[in-house]
């Protein structure tokens, strides 16, 4: 006797949440989940909604962990700075930070430790205010790097271990500086220094649970890479590999470099693709990366509260500015897309051509694809003329004007959250339906140049597959944000034809 996993699509109550995938085990004859495109197919869409999940979901715990952290840092200054334990940093409100950057964490001279510990302790503290206003708390923005950063940010001080004694410098000479006041009579300033240590040890013992499992989820986000970026390339051909992993790993390694660019080439996860694939247990894999990838279900207990509104339409347009990572891949495969194409112009004409021009430093002749774009509904095909550089130039603009308010401390962003609720409803309007023209032209651009180079140069081309998918995804939670404002101010209108007040 085996096991089956059915996968059952089914559409929840909730109209605005995505289809999701239920997999159901039950007792059969053949072996389960055998068809490569049906284990496909469940892993893509376990896969973007882990995604969405951690982008909406486990990012704002994140971010708000972040914040209590900075919060219980910034007391702990604030006091020492007060009693004189630590000396002020003159220089702090001209330092400028554009990145996450590590505090120093050097041996210091003992005479100079109140102004060295005053100023690492000032320093880790703007770069916390940092990160909790200015820095996009996403998936994409959390790469490994990245994270190892934040790791060692974490740690510049020993929160659960602030003792003389300590190796760390850091951690030694802030035990140090608070040797004084702990001998002291003042119950209350030991009482907000020692909660805000317990606490911030607290806020970093859930911080890098969090990046740790992020961490993790990141091998999953490159394993999707390489099967959607390689394994659907027109080039990768596996019909004649049979279930032999060396030839299959061989012909990855081959059209890595043209398909993935710059992207490491990690052995160990593309054998764990390929086990996935082809390996004795792969059912048994499979079935544990689903159940990886899953995400839990929590029972939350609602709370009676007014609901912000505004705030609801500004999640929307915060969620809108998450497409800029994704945009700025596309603008950098397209790019090189086209270099691929144009190298394959070789006439005489078209080499004297680009020479005249360049010796007399004209303007190059404009360059225009005839795009085949077909209706998704209808199926109808239509053609449609782009001019490329300015169609480059437009998705350029569109993401620094996404940027532009991205934050809400940018003046794009306050400028927008001063705006009627109407107007910014037609805002996101606006902008979700342009959007949905440029994904529509960017996919028939992806289309022309596979079909258009030469099969020699076909490997070279880079596909944005995946890259759309994630636009497509951030489009569909904006608009759900879009639809909640929608459904609560409509719900509190018909309240208040009732009578009802406090809806």
């Amino acid at each position: 006797m085996t096991r089956y996993l059915y996968i059952c699509q089914y559409k929840p109550k909730n109209e605005q949440q995505p289809k999701k995938v239920e997999y159901l085990s039950i007792i059969g004859d053949n072996v389960h989940m055998d068809s490569p495109d049906t284990f496909k197919t469940a892993l893509f869409s376990a896969f973007d909604e882990k995604l969405s999940w951690y982008d909406t979901v486990e990012m704002a715990r994140l971010l708000t962990e972040y914040r209590n952290f900075h919060a219980h840092v910034e007391n702990l200054l604030t006091t020492l700075l007060n009693k004189g334990s630590i000396s002020s940093d003159p220089y702090k409100h001209d330092k400028k930070i554009s990145d996450i950057e590590v505090p120093e964490e050097s041996f210091y001279n003992e005479s100079e430790r109140n102004v060295v510990i005053g100023t690492r302790l000032s320093d880790f503290e703007s770069i916390l205010d940092f990160l909790c206003n200015y820095f996009k708390f996403s998936i994409a923005t959390f790469t490994v790097d990245r994270i190892k950063k934040l790791i060692a940010l974490n740690n510049v001080f020993q929160w659960n271990s602030l003792v003389t004694n300590s190796t760390k410098p850091n951690s030694r000479g802030l035990a140090e500086c608070l040797v004084s006041i702990r001998q002291g009579t003042d119950t209350l300033t030991i009482s907000v220094i020692n909660d805000s240590i317990s606490n911030a040890a607290k806020c970093v013992g859930t911080i890098n649970t969090i990046l740790k499992e992020i961490t993790d989820f990141q091998r999953e986000v490159y394993k999707i890479e390489v099967r959607k970026s390689v394994f659907e390339h027109p080039s990768f051909r596996s019909e004649n590999l049979g279930n032999s992993i060396s030839s299959h790993l061989q012909q990855i390694k081959k059209m890595f470099p043209a398909v993935m660019g710059k992207q490491p080439f990690y052995t160990e996860l593309i054998e764990e693709i390929l086990q996935e694939d082809f390996g004795v247990d792969k059912e048994e894999r499979r079935k544990t990366l689903l159940s990886k990838l899953e995400v839990k279900k929590v029972e939350s207990v609602k709370k009676e509260k007014e609901i912000d509104t505004k705030e609801i339409l500004m999640d929307a347009v915060r969620t809108l500015t998450g497409i800029v990572p994704q945009f700025e891949q596309i603008l950098v495969k397209i790019d090189e897309n086209k270099k691929v194409l144009d190298s394959e112009q070789t006439s005489m004409w078209v080499k004297f051509s680009a020479l005249v021009r360049k010796a007399f430093k004209m303007t190059p002749l404009p360059v225009f694809y005839r795009l085949n774009i077909v209706d998704v509904l209808t199926k109808s095909q239509r053609t449609e003329v782009i001019e490329f550089d300015k169609f480059y130039s437009d998705l350029q603009r569109r993401i620094r004007y996404y940027i532009s308010f991205s934050l809400k401390k940018t003046p794009g962003y306050q400028k927008l959250e001063a705006l009627s609720d109407d107007k910014i409803v037609e805002f996101l309007i606006t902008q979700l339906s342009e959007c949905q023209k440029t994904m529509i032209l960017l996919n028939a651009l992806d289309d022309y140049y596979k079909t258009t180079v030469t099969p020699a140069n076909l490997p070279k081309i880079r596909g944005i597959k995946m890259e759309m998918t994630a636009v497509k995804n951030t489009l569909v939670k904006t608009n759900q944000r879009k639809a909640e404002y929608s459904t609560i101010v409509e719900e509190q209108e018909q309240m208040k034809k009732l009578g009802i007040i406090h809806a």
